[in-house]
């Protein structure tokens, strides 16, 4: 290899990494931002604010001689000004969570010193920010956004006067800005009535109860996690029923396919589809399926219907994830794991199946 070409190669290596590291390097250190947060309680102390100030996220920092000046991201918190137990900036940091609203602050401070820091703050419009798309289709942050979702639909369904507890029927687009994320997402009244919190701890509202096909499209707001702080704005639409039978036909189709490609033994049967999150072309359906009784040795005469229609389910239970894109089944892809089920379900199941 010619020198100069490996100098070319390693120092545009080194540029490259150099970039990377910038990009993902935080603007602050921990003490930088115990001293913000420092200035910010002390904002609220100076202007009796009814609840303390919580500081996100530092946007931008700039330096003029001995002072420097922060743009940061900051939203009000659950902790009221009264409260006895916030005695310093890290109390706010550590006992209050965040809530709406969410705001933008100059903090200026000069020689690192609380005393000479100031702080001005202004409440953002959420309506007119930039929302970054989010993709829901990687693990991670599917799991942390999708527990945050029935959370926060379970815990606001007594608040907001519901009879029965709704579930997550389609996530439609997650986007956010700053530390603050926005769902648009359709979910279903279910059969399970709302009878005092934490009425179905220890049970799935999304697995237990059942969809009254009753549809509402909604957008939920929470910042920085918080799923107590959510904001849930609901409007009824129309469930349209084609489109449901043409998605458990392309999903039980993919599920086909799998097996033929994979040789398995007996085909893999939809049992119902718990919700789908949909991102660009791609919709990922996470999926509630079983093995069923019609065998490999039975491929000529077996279709995804047959198998969604006719082949009797048997264990093991499986939770899988069916992507799909373009509508396709040819670029569907599965993954499957499989679901331990109490002991006195299986037995039922086998006597069901045995005796009726």
């Amino acid at each position: 290899l010619d020198m100069s070409l490996l100098k070319f190669i390693s120092f545009t290596a080194l540029i490259t990494w150099q970039f990377s590291t910038a990009a993902t390097a935080p603007l602050v250190d921990i003490e930088e931002r115990r001293i913000i947060q420092d200035v910010l309680k002390k904002m609220d102390d100076q202007l009796n604010a009814p609840t303390y100030t919580l500081l996100l996220e530092v946007l931008e920092k700039s330096q003029s001689g001995q002072a420097t000046t922060y743009t940061v991201e900051a939203s009000s918190t659950e902790c009221l000004y009264d409260k006895k137990y916030i005695d310093t900036g890290s109390d706010v940091a550590e006992k209050c969570s965040a809530r709406f609203p969410v705001k933008k602050c100059i903090v200026t401070i000069t020689d690192k010193s609380v005393e000479k820091g100031t702080a001005q703050c202004k409440e953002i419009d959420l309506s007119t920010e930039h929302f970054e798309p989010l993709n829901m289709l990687r693990e991670y942050p599917r799991k942390e956004v999708m527990a945050r979702l029935r959370f926060i639909l379970e815990e606001t369904a007594e608040d907001n006067g519901y009879d029965v507890y709704r579930k997550i029927k389609s996530v439609d687009s997650v986007s956010q800005s700053g530390k603050v994320t926005k769902v648009q997402l359709t979910v279903t009244d279910t059969n399970c009535p709302v009878e005092g919190k934490n009425a179905y701890e220890g049970s799935s509202v999304e697995r237990d109860c059942h969809d009254m096909k009753k549809p509402y499209r909604c957008t939920i707001l929470y910042v920085d996690s918080n799923g107590n702080s959510a904001k849930v704005d609901c409007a009824e639409t129309v469930v349209d029923v084609e489109e449901e039978i043409d998605e458990e036909s392309r999903v039980q189709n993919v599920l086909k396919n799998t097996d033929d490609q994979t040789n398995a033994e007996s085909y893999t049967k939809l049992l119902k589809i718990l919700y789908k999150i949909k991102s660009g072309a791609t919709t990922l359906y996470e999926i509630e399926a079983s093995k069923s009784e019609c065998t490999f040795g039975q491929r000529s005469s077996i279709t995804g219907y047959t198998v969604l229609h006719n082949c009797p389910e048997r264990f093991p239970v499986m939770t899988c994830r069916v992507t799909i894109t373009d509508k396709s089944m040819e670029t569907g892809s599965v993954e499957c794991e499989e679901v331990e089920q109490p002991f006195y379900f299986k037995i039922f199941l086998t006597f069901y199946y045995c005796c009726y």
